[in-house]
């Protein structure tokens, strides 16, 4: 068995290394004996995820996806052919482009994209998955079935330094993933 995961550093399991056995996508494919396919975009925007999905569904197949979407406004630009993810308070632009870039962006469009991303999938993945989100929803959404309602930011207590989950927030991910699998049928 096999499952993939799509996401952003939080599924990358960011500070710790991917191939860590107390990350929550190891943590679920242990529980499920299965193989863990970590197909996350650090520190991605949601244009970066669903990218990894599109192209990942093109030639390969799992038993079992999950994604998790990263926050809405998160962005990528692209100069002299590199691409760089950007998000509010990024650090990888100098702080008065990144918002500037902000103060001129259309929120609405941006929301708008995401739900597009979210419904794509439903369609892309045909095998037995569920979606949700890193960060709290900030809008209503029209979620498809098997939505993951939890944040991870609502799972995973304290922070690391850089922001993410500690190994005990990893835990508690896959504790939460493990009852909504079994809730929605998706033990395989």
């Amino acid at each position: 068995m096999r499952i993939a995961f799509f996401g952003d550093s939080y599924t990358e399991g960011t500070p710790f290394q991917t191939k860590d056995p107390e990350i929550w996508p190891n943590l679920i494919g242990k529980h499920l004996n299965a193989e863990v396919d970590n197909q996350y975009a650090s520190g991605g925007s949601n244009r970066a995820i669903f990218r990894n999905i599109c192209r990942y569904f093109q030639n390969n197949t799992c038993d079992l996806a999950i994604v998790m979407w990263s926050h809405y406004m998160r962005n990528e630009i692209h100069v002299n052919e590199e691409v760089y993810q950007i998000q509010p308070n990024s650090t990888s632009f100098p702080d008065k482009f990144v918002k500037k870039y902000y103060r001129d962006q259309n929120e609405n469009a941006h929301w708008h994209d995401f739900i597009d991303h979210i419904w794509a999938v439903e369609k892309i993945i045909t095998v037995p998955h569920f979606q949700g989100c890193c960060f709290p929803l900030e809008k209503p959404l029209n979620k498809p079935k098997n939505w993951f309602t939890l944040s991870m930011w609502e799972m995973m207590g304290p922070s690391t330094p850089c922001g993410h989950p500690e190994k005990f927030g990893h835990k508690n991910i896959y504790e939460y993933m493990v009852k909504h699998l079994q809730r929605c049928n998706l033990m395989l």
